[in-house]
This record gives C-alpha cells, sequence and structure tokens, in this order.
C-alpha cells in the first residue's frame, strides 16, 4: 500500500498542517512514517485495475519446495508456504506419510470467467477477496516477522527449521511469502524484493527463548523486521545497520518534531 502513495496531507507537532508528493526528495520517508512525522489527515493513492486470482492450496515435502522455490516465485503473481502444523488454520490435514510437510498457496492473475479446480482445491475471485484473510475461531497468538533478502530466503527458512525442531515448536507453522521491493526509507522492502519468514506461539507460552534464537538466525542474513510485530529484539545500532536510510529518517523526524511529540517509550530508544 505504501508504495502506491503519491501525495500527503499531515499535521505537524507545532500544528501546521503541509503536503507533500512524490515530487520532493524525501517524499520517501512519509511512505513508511511507523506515525512519527506528524498526522496524516489526507492520502492521495494510485489506483490499479482490479483483477481475479485463482488460488490454489497444495501440500509439498519442504525438499520439493526448496527445489521449486525460483521457478515458482517468478512465475505466480504471488507464492507463499506454511511449514509446520497448520490444522488449527482452519485447512486440512497433510497426507498421511507426507514428511516435512509444507502447506503451499499459489495465486495466479486469471480472467473472472476462469472456473475454479475442486481437485486441486482452488477457488476463483476478486483479488481484495482472495487476500483477505481472518480467523474465524479467533485464535490469538504473538507473532515475529522479518524480512531477508531474496537470494537468502531457503538456507534461512532451513535454519529456522532446525530452530523449530530444537525448540518443539513444529506446533505451530513458520509462514513464508515474498514482497517486491517498495522505496520507502524504513519499509523492509526498501531497496529490493525480500521474503518474509513469520514464527509465531501462544501468548502464554514460553517462547522468548525460541525467538532469541530465529532473530539471531536471520540478523545474519541482514533481515529487517515488521514494525507492526514484536521487533524489541532490534536495538537502534541494528536499525541503522540494517535500513540504510535509518539516520536520514531520524534526522528529518527531528527537525519535524524537534520535542518528540510523536515519539513513545519504545520509539524513543530507537530514535530520540
Amino acid at each position: 500500500m505504501s508504495g502506491a502513495i503519491h501525495s500527503l496531507e499531515y499535521v505537524r507537532a507545532d500544528g501546521s498542517i503541509c503536503r507533500v508528493d512524490d515530487e520532493s526528495a524525501e517524499f520517501d520517508a512519509f511512505r513508511t512514517a511507523v506515525g512519527t512525522l506528524g498526522v496524516f489527515t489526507k492520502i492521495g493513492l494510485r489506483l490499479s485495475p482490479a483483477y481475479h486470482l485463482q488460488r490454489t492450496h497444495q501440500y509439498w515435502p519442504l525438499e520439493e519446495v526448496v527445489q521449486r522455490w525460483e521457478h515458482e516465485t517468478s512465475h505466480r503473481r504471488h507464492f507463499a508456504f506454511y511449514y509446520g502444523a497448520v490444522e488449527g488454520f482452519q485447512v486440512a490435514a497433510p497426507p498421511a506419510g507426507l514428511a516435512d510437510a509444507c502447506f503451499v498457496q499459489t495465486y495466479d492473475e486469471v480472467t473472472p470467467d476462469v472456473e475454479a479446480e475442486p481437485l486441486r482445491d482452488s477457488s476463483v475471485a476478486p483479488s481484495y477477496q482472495t487476500f483477505a484473510w481472518f480467523d474465524e475461531n479467533g485464535m490469538k497468538f504473538h507473532e515475529m516477522e522479518y524480512f531477508v533478502p531474496f537470494a537468502d530466503a531457503m538456507p534461512a527458512v532451513l535454519q529456522v527449521r532446525e530452530i523449530m525442531r530444537r525448540h518443539g515448536r513444529l506446533n505451530f507453522p513458520l509462514e513464508v511469502r515474498t514482497a517486491h521491493g517498495e522505496s520507502g526509507w524504513l519499509s523492509p522492502m526498501h531497496g529490493g524484493e525480500r521474503v518474509a519468514l513469520s514464527v509465531s506461539a501462544l501468548p502464554d507460552s514460553d517462547y522468548m527463548p525460541y525467538f532469541r534464537d530465529v532473530h539471531a538466525a536471520l540478523r545474519e542474513f541482514d533481515a529487517r523486521p515488521h514494525w507492526g510485530k514484536l521487533h524489541d529484539l532490534f536495538d537502534r545500532n541494528d536499525f541503522a545497520t540494517t535500513y540504510p536510510r535509518f539516520e536520514d529518517f531520524v534526522g528529518l523526524r527531528r527537525q519535524l518534531d524537534p520535542t518528540g511529540t510523536f515519539l513513545n517509550r519504545h520509539l524513543e530508544r530507537l530514535m530520540s
């Protein structure tokens, strides 16, 4: 969504109303500002024509996912998979005897007249219906999601698999999905395509040793965290190292809000 923004109107900390658009050299700072540059009151978006997607669900062994990764991600509109138990997410259990099973989701852009393929567990619908997902059971979990460079995705997945096994965390899946590159200074996808690896755990479980090991492993792949999910294992030096424009953003933020009006305690630790 941030990549589609072409203009903004916002209220600065001093109460003044300002406007900025993509002709400004600093506009990319506003695309992913995590609420720290001002209060956005108007957002201009570039829209794209509506389209339909055919979504297919299948189980593959992880070895097959690794082998087909380059082909599938280059020939599909979108490709994602879950490794580990997915029964709690309202999907069928894997076939009996399938080791290292991955629940694979493929998405292909199609015309509305294309029919779904029941034998391949597929559906055809407008994209906004296909991508929208919610858990009717209201399952609660804590989640940490890191984005690694595309070329490092499969080595990173294999490392996380071993950590999941070591911690006995195969009861909650690892989610893997691709994400196109963006220009936002604080976007995890700044500078090029990345792959998101997401680990989760039940809120009342002792998951921090597990999350710390995943964090340590993925930091070796220049991972960047999702701002809206658990990322407090990153400190300011981590962000400055991983995000090329982080210090530029902090400088601009200080210029627009010198008294720290839009910083909370957590963001003060990272940006003050």
